[in-house]
């Protein structure tokens, strides 16, 4: 699970701007070559979009808000801890300074 700020394309290092897929198979061939065993890298390769999930960030954020607006607790603690996730995902929404 990859965690984002925003939907891919994401900036890569020396290649711009790239999705996942593209960005997890960049090294991912030159890894497999020397693994003993495996048959056939590329099936890997292949395997990368059905393997690679991303979220982003506010969609966490607004998962978590939803999720802790339908919670039933009379539990004091259980409830404490879900306010206090959601507060940290408002702390997530905030840009950088």
């Amino acid at each position: 699970m990859i965690f984002l700020a925003a939907p891919p394309p994401v900036p890569i290092s020396e290649h711009g701007w790239l999705y996942l897929n593209q960005a997890a198979t960049l090294g991912l061939r030159g890894v497999l070559v020397g693994v003993d065993g495996l048959d056939d890298p590329e099936q890997l390769v292949e395997w990368v979009p059905e393997t690679v999930a991303w979220i982003t960030w506010p969609a966490v954020v607004d998962v978590v808000r939803r999720s802790a607006q339908a919670y039933p607790s009379a539990d004091a603690t259980a409830r404490g801890t879900v306010d206090r996730l959601t507060v940290a995902g408002d702390l997530l929404k905030r840009p950088n300074r």
